[in-house]
């Protein structure tokens, strides 16, 4: 069962947030909260998050995930396993394509995906036949 998702993404100097807003909004079914920080360089940067928890907006993000191209979705479900990490299930999508209205998995700037998931009893075998099925679905 998912208990949360986690989109994330980062807004460059050299971006423009209403463009980067715009693709996440292609992923996520709230508005990110936008957070301002700074590079290792110094420059000012931004970062654009939502956490969703509301099965609503859950079920939203898994439909708009069954346009991931069956290739990516075979991608994922091969390397499912080492796409696990405490309970957790991360993958990124292309920032560029979901800026076109596509969703893609990510070659360049990512918008990053975090899946926590719970299972009875939880280990890493359930979790990792809850994300097997979850793929299945897409």
């Amino acid at each position: 069962m998912i208990k949360a998702i986690k989109i994330e993404t980062f807004c460059h100097p050299t971006e423009s947030l209403e463009l980067v807003k715009k693709a996440f909004m292609t992923i996520s079914p709230r508005d990110p909260d936008i957070k301002k920080g700074t590079t290792h360089f110094g420059l000012p940067i931004l970062t654009l998050e939502a956490k969703l928890t509301k099965s609503k907006e859950i079920k939203t993000f898994l439909e708009r995930m069954k346009d991931l191209p069956a290739t990516d979705k075979k991608k994922l479900l091969a390397e499912a396993e080492e796409r696990l990490e405490n309970g957790e299930f991360h993958f990124s999508l292309d920032k560029f394509k979901a800026l076109e209205g596509k969703v893609a998995l990510a070659d360049r700037e990512p918008i990053r995906i975090t899946i926590k998931l719970v299972t009875y009893p939880h280990n890493r075998e359930a979790i990792l036949a809850e994300v097997t099925s979850l793929l299945n679905e897409l």
